[in-house]
């Protein structure tokens, strides 16, 4: 098995994987919801407290599902650079599909509309409940706005990544950069592969 085949079949695996994290955050949220909402008709201070972890399940799995996307970039990357071809198909593919763009919405998008609703709903338990209920508010209110803070903050910071990766000239194994088509095994050199 050539190399190619090896990073291709790595490639698949981690977009299984962000398939699989995608379902389970679904899973995980629809699971905890359920659970607050049948607990809300008896013991509303614990739907609420139930309700503040939906912010923080889906923040994680967005992270999770964050860290396998670098590395389907770092592979791509280093596929761009070490097959000239490569290049060429990510740009059709950018041209042909600019939806492919809006990563962030897919994930963190979620976990701000999840905070969002999180806060509405907890905000309307506070002024409307009593006692032990508007106590128990406070909680989902303030998972929800660290979520609002923390997911642009890792939105940046996972930008700044790939563009590091994009950046990162290709390496002989001592740190110094060389011309990747040169290093090419020689039937992609001359295009014969």
């Amino acid at each position: 098995m050539s190399y190619e085949e090896k990073m291709r079949d790595e490639l698949l695996a981690f977009q299984a994987a962000q398939r699989d994290i995608l379902r389970w955050k679904l899973i995980a949220v629809g699971a905890v919801g359920a659970a607050g909402l049948g607990l809300a008709p008896e013991h509303r201070a614990s739907a609420l407290l139930i309700a503040s972890l939906l912010p923080l399940i889906a923040l994680f799995c967005d992270v999770v599902y964050r860290d396998s996307d670098l590395r389907v970039a770092m592979i791509a990357s280093f596929l761009r650079k070490r097959i000239p071809f490569f290049d060429s198909y990510q740009q059709f593919v950018s041209a042909c599909a600019p939806w492919a763009n809006i990563g962030w919405l897919a994930t963190l998008g979620s976990s701000l509309l999840i905070a969002i609703g999180t806060i509405v709903g907890s905000c309307v338990a506070f002024f409307v409940g009593r006692g032990s209920t508007r106590i128990a508010a406070l909680l989902p209110i303030a998972t929800g706005v660290v979520t609002l803070i923390t997911a642009p903050i890792l939105d940046a910071y996972f930008l700044t990544i790939y563009r590091k990766i994009s950046e990162t000239p290709l390496g002989d194994g001592d740190g110094a950069a060389h011309d990747v088509g040169a290093s090419a095994p020689k039937g992609l050199r001359e295009g014969t592969a």
